[in-house]
């Protein structure tokens, strides 16, 4: 009797790091919502936790209402997001022979997203040694008193996200039915669609994400004040 392929094998959240298009094909072909859910609220969590960096608002908030409302607010964003890019993937992959409907490019979106998971725990990390002064100004400031730690959990992430992007030019490429090489010509000549619809969900996110750290800055004061 022969053996079923390892990546057939394992569950989905491995087989993905190393077989991007067969794991992508099993579960769009048995059920392409599987997973999607929970891989948004992680993926949204993620980035609310690098816009709560970029945007500094640590100058103006504390921690205490930073991290509720990255982890919360961002976690229901997350799900949305992948509504609206897997939307536009969908449609610019079809301009190039594409055959992906939107349930499966979410799925592609939301598997790719799998490196996310542990990025949260290098946030949970660098949180812990550095506290606020990832989300203020000086932000480097904690460098001084452990500098090849911070550089260390400042980079730590990086080979995630490149592994993430790999896997998703390979889960792309799988929905839309081509190759990984016309996947990639087709994300490349598609970017600028996908990156008037990206900017277009910036200027939504950025407001969006400001009115969440003032609610959570008002929630945070008044638990105060009541204690």
């Amino acid at each position: 009797m022969s053996q079923a392929p390892l990546s057939h094998t394992r569950p989905p959240w491995l087989s993905i790091w190393r077989s991007p298009r067969s794991t992508i094909r099993r579960i769009v072909q048995g059920n392409p919502r599987q997973g999607v859910i929970p891989l948004a609220l992680i993926w949204g969590a993620s980035t609310a936790l690098s816009f709560a960096s970029v945007l500094r608002v640590g100058d103006k908030l504390p921690l205490g209402a930073i991290l509720p409302a990255a982890l919360i607010g961002g976690a229901a964003l997350g799900l949305p997001a992948f509504y609206i890019l897997g939307g536009l993937y969908t449609l610019s992959g079809r301009v190039f022979g594409g055959t992906a409907k939107a349930t499966e490019m979410r799925a592609a979106l939301a598997w790719s997203s799998v490196p996310m998971a542990p990025t949260l725990l290098i946030w949970a990390l660098r949180i812990a040694l550095f506290g606020q002064d990832l989300f203020a100004s000086n932000s480097f400031s904690g460098a001084s008193s452990h500098p090849l730690l911070f550089g260390i959990t400042q980079v730590a992430s990086l080979p995630l996200s490149v592994w993430a992007v790999a896997i998703w030019l390979g889960a792309y490429s799988e929905v839309h039915q081509v190759s990984t090489w016309r996947g990639i010509a087709s994300l490349a000549i598609s970017g600028a669609v996908i990156g008037a619809g990206g900017a277009a969900l910036l200027v939504v996110c950025i407001p969006v994400t400001v009115v969440i750290y003032a609610i959570a800055a008002m929630l945070f004061l008044s638990a105060q004040g009541a204690g």
